[in-house]
């Protein structure tokens, strides 16, 4: 299963960052998502195997697949559910529009 804020994964690295260390953040609603979360899986699986990571690293792998599928399924079932039009960018028609 993936993680959410009420549900941290328990392999987050936030807590561990240093304070002016980077870091990148992704959400469920943007399309590349899973192709993004697949990706690193593939890589720390190939990293696996060439020895530069442990061997523990593939329940992290396990869960990182497990996420990018949740992550899919959640968008597809809440497609522009985030998406709420801010008044000061809602367009009104124009009087003379409406007129003719």
């Amino acid at each position: 299963m993936g993680h959410t804020k009420a549900n941290p994964s328990i392999f987050s690295c936030l807590d561990q960052a240093l304070p002016e260390e980077p870091y990148f953040e992704l959400l469920a609603r943007d399309p590349s998502f899973g192709k993004f979360v697949r990706a690193w899986a593939d890589e720390r699986e190939a990293a696996i195997r060439a020895g530069d990571r442990p061997e523990s690293d593939h329940a992290k792998v396990a869960e990182a697949r497990d996420c990018a599928e949740e992550g899919e399924r959640w968008r597809r079932d809440n497609l522009y559910a985030w998406r709420a039009v801010r008044p000061s960018l809602a367009v009104e028609p124009k009087a003379d529009i409406l007129a003719s």
